[in-house]
């Protein structure tokens, strides 16, 4: 089965002067980024936003102060959040590096127009986006718990978790 694309907006976008300022001016999906107006984003796009995936240790994620931008437990020594565009992607992801991690985790369904860091896919296949700083916390959309088998193995998202 073919795996299905959605475009991406570019990084950094030229907006004709013209199209810059005015009354009833058109403005870049980013410049609504910036000033975290969601719902003309939604309308400026006329589609969904282009949601990406992190998976976090429940308890890690439980400690963070619900005002503090979150960073992921390697952060510090790596410099970036791991992220993962396809959400059908999560699951492979975490088998492969926190399967023999036992406690239960979340993950976060983050909008990346509203990310205030810089977003980097360093990978061809553009999957595993890197995000290059703090996550505010309003980028994020949802918090599930993530499923996983009795050996560890991680299934896929579950329910919705208290915030």
């Amino acid at each position: 089965m073919a795996r299905k694309t959605v475009p991406r907006l570019p990084r950094n976008p030229v907006v004709p002067k013209a199209h810059r300022s005015g009354a009833g001016a058109h403005r870049s999906p980013l410049d609504y980024r910036r000033s975290g107006a969601r719902a003309d984003i939604d309308e400026q796009l006329g589609e969904a936003p282009p949601i990406i995936y992190h998976l976090v240790p429940e308890p890690y994620y439980r400690g963070i102060a619900p005002e503090e931008p979150y960073v992921s437990e390697r952060y510090y020594d790596e410099g970036f959040i791991h992220f993962t565009a396809p959400v059908a992607e999560l699951a492979a992801a975490g088998n492969r590096h926190y399967r023999s991690d036992p406690r239960p985790y979340l993950m976060l369904e983050v909008d990346e127009l509203m990310l205030t860091a810089p977003v980097r896919y360093e990978d061809p296949g553009r999957i595993f986006p890197h995000l290059y700083g703090p996550l505010n916390r309003d980028a994020i959309t949802t918090v599930r718990h993530f499923r996983r088998a009795a050996d560890g193995t991680f299934i896929g998202p579950g329910e919705p978790a208290e915030t």
